[in-house]
């Protein structure tokens, strides 16, 4: 049978790797396509636990709290309950941690909390997010390289100016142009409404010109 939430919460604070695994396995299993169940765990004030397991010293706890606010920071609310939970250090710290998964995990993360929130993506700027998730775009590892591109991208197609012009001095806008000649398609499906955007933008037309940006857009086009 399965355990109701304020148990696998209670197994999660005992600290020990043993009980916290299973407990954090169950949330993973309950939070696959349970819309009731990720309200509930939004709703809950033990959401802090999650978000501190992320800095946890254990890898595993720290990837399976991973996966359950990657689920959770789709919809508006969780964005929003995520990030009031502190969240944005402990995702900047696993994007420049040396392991590939904690990388792909917090890049995943912070793109899904940056995707349409304009205020997200300028507090997470004064954190160094934009600054490690530019630097995860040197990347080998194909899924790394896309959620990175991706979270990047959030910075342009938000339609703030503030982050906009942030993403153009910050060298976000060269690493667009970049990307723009890349073969994979799905880092080009995201490219190309984030050049869009800014290409929209009177104020950023100026750097696309510069940048090469334009012609870049017009051969995805």
């Amino acid at each position: 049978n399965e355990l109701p939430l304020p148990m696998l919460f209670i197994l999660m604070r005992c600290g020990l790797p043993e009980v916290v695994l299973p407990a954090l396995q169950a949330v993973v299993d309950l939070t696959k396509n349970n819309t009731f169940f990720n309200d509930e765990i939004l709703r809950s004030k033990d959401l802090t636990i999650l978000v501190n397991m992320l800095g946890s010293e254990n890898r595993r706890i720290q990837i399976l709290a991973g996966k359950i606010l990657a689920v959770l920071s789709v919809d508006m609310e969780g964005k929003n309950r995520i990030v009031e939970n502190g969240a944005a250090l402990p995702l900047v710290a696993m994007i420049r941690s040396d392991d590939t998964t904690l990388q792909q995990l917090g890049a995943l993360i912070l793109a899904n909390l940056a995707h349409g929130s304009h205020r997200n993506c300028s507090q997470f700027h004064s954190m160094g997010a934009f600054a490690a998730l530019l630097n995860l775009c040197n990347s080998s590892v194909p899924q790394i390289l896309y959620q990175a591109v991706r979270g990047v991208s959030m910075w342009a197609v938000s339609g703030d100016p503030t982050n906009q012009h942030q993403l153009v001095t910050s060298g976000g806008l060269r690493m667009l142009v970049r990307m723009g000649g890349s073969t994979n398609e799905r880092i080009l499906m995201v490219v190309a409404p984030a050049l869009s955007t800014l290409a929209a933008t009177a104020e950023m037309r100026p750097f696309m010109k510069e940048s090469g940006a334009v012609n870049a857009l017009q051969a995805l086009v």
